[in-house]
């Protein structure tokens, strides 16, 4: 691995670490709520939820090659697919095994590196106690007694792991600052008017100055005639000389007025500038924050390709174009999950082995494309395509029959289009035998439940 491999398998382990972190705080939450769920409804719900979260998990963990965590995964898939299946409840002895899954899993996620952490004595007996328990989901073995009497063997284990050179933020803290530095842009905006204001307000005093200055001449003028006058008059005249002196006064301090507003709009204006390009900048830093290019989430695909088509002994040439184009960060998120279980299923269930597509008069190695484009100012078009086979229905119907969800008298009727939308259901797979990488029948109905959030929509599979 040269040296830029190795730096960005560093940044994807990172990524990883952080994610995975999640899931399993998100499992252990609904681990407890589960243990207290006493309604028949809410408890199958649990269990779907904590399923999916293994399988994700179990996806992630596959990608950076970490075996322990992917076989840890696996087991507790199995089991919880024969609880989903049979509608049964985990005993408290099964709880205490499935939080010390839990807690292995985050305990070698806390190691400073990953690569180099092997599981325990005590991450070997948990493992070994899924398998059993997958084996035979409804009573608990010897070894999870015992394993609710042990403490994981080392203790560096259960120190707090360093800070992330990378932290996530919540989406709705990202939204406030959003609207923070849009307010400030209400703000400059106010503050331009008033600029505004104060220029053309001066700009009338100016004009004023200018009008005054012309009766310069007019005014000594008039001063020398009332001084003679004033002569002849024997102080009758005075009063208009008091005014006359009083009109100079106020034009001196009218002068004071002028220079005076002349400094206040320089400083003004100096200062909004300043200000102004603050908003500027904060703005567009925080538009960034939310914006970030697909290349951020492509990156990490084509090693995961590579991967699960050696796995499944397929060769496949993987393409990547528009990765350039920025989106909101918070819809990139939303899309991980979707992007890794669409192309999983491309490679699994559409694209064939080199064998059977000479057969097919195809060339061995398959394609498969990822085309982004920017169609308008908010509108994205991603576009998964690959030349496998795409989906067997009837494969689809037999699926559903086997689940219950259509008798086969309905899979007769059933429309094209309707027949489609059953591989969102969770269960349906088309895949004859259960792997590691298929045949759960959960990675649509994943999609499925993504593509109903608001954040972004219309997802279309042909050839999923």
């Amino acid at each position: 691995m040269n040296i830029q491999d190795d730096e960005f398998f560093k940044k994807l382990l990172s990524t990883f670490k952080v994610e995975s972190k999640e899931r399993i705080q998100n499992m252990s939450t609904s681990l407890l709520e589960l243990e207290k769920e006493q309604e028949k409804t809410r408890q199958a719900s649990l269990i779907e939820l904590i399923y999916r979260e293994i399988h994700s998990l179990k996806s992630a963990a596959r990608s950076v090659d970490l075996t322990y965590i992917e076989n840890i995964c696996n087991a507790l898939e199995s089991v919880f697919s024969a609880w989903k299946k049979d509608k049964t409840m985990p005993t408290p002895q099964q709880f205490d095994l499935l939080h010390n899954a839990c807690d292995s899993i985050e305990h070698l996620l806390d190691a400073s590196d990953l690569k180099k952490t092997s599981p325990d004595k005590q991450d070997s007996k948990i493992l070994h106690a899924l398998e059993n328990l997958s084996e035979n989901p409804s009573a608990p073995s010897a070894v999870e007694h015992e394993l609710t009497k042990e403490k994981p063997s080392d203790p560096n284990l259960k120190k707090p792991s360093k800070l992330e050179e990378t932290v996530r933020i919540s989406t709705k803290k990202l939204d406030a600052l959003l609207i923070q530095a849009e307010e400030m842009l209400t703000t400059k905006l106010n503050l331009m008017q008033r600029l505004n204001d104060l220029l053309e307000l001066k700009n009338e005093l100016d004009a004023e100055t200018k009008e005054r200055e012309k009766l310069t001449q007019e005014k000594i003028a008039l001063r020398k005639h009332f001084k003679k006058k004033l002569e002849d008059s024997k102080n009758i005249i005075s009063p208009h000389l008091k005014f006359l002196d009083f009109f100079e006064s106020s034009e001196k301090r009218f002068k004071i007025f002028s220079n005076h507003l002349d400094s206040l709009s320089g400083a003004l204006d100096r200062d909004f500038h300043v200000f102004s390009n603050g908003v500027d900048t904060l703005l567009e830093d925080t538009k960034k924050l939310l914006m970030w290019p697909f290349s951020t989430l492509l990156n990490t695909l084509p090693r995961i390709v590579r991967d699960l088509a050696r796995s499944q002994e397929k060769d496949v040439n993987f393409i990547l174009q528009g990765g350039e184009i920025e989106i909101d960060k918070r819809i990139l998120e939303e899309m991980k999950d979707v992007l890794l279980h669409i192309i999983r299923n491309a490679i699994d269930h559409g694209l064939e082995k080199p064998s059977d597509r000479k057969k097919l008069n195809k060339p061995e190695q398959g394609i498969l494309k990822i085309n982004i484009q920017q169609l308008t100012g908010n509108e994205i078009l991603v576009e998964i395509i690959d030349d496998g086979s795409g989906i067997n229905l009837e494969k689809v119907k037999l699926s559903a029959i086997k689940e219950g969800i259509l008798t086969p008298e309905e899979s007769q009727k059933i429309s094209v289009e309707d027949a489609l939308n059953l591989i969102y259901q969770s269960g349906i797979s088309t895949s004859p035998i259960l792997t590691e990488l298929s045949g759960r029948g959960l990675g649509m109905t994943i999609i499925r439940e993504k593509n109903r959030k608001d954040s972004w929509k219309n997802i279309a599979c042909e050839h999923c």
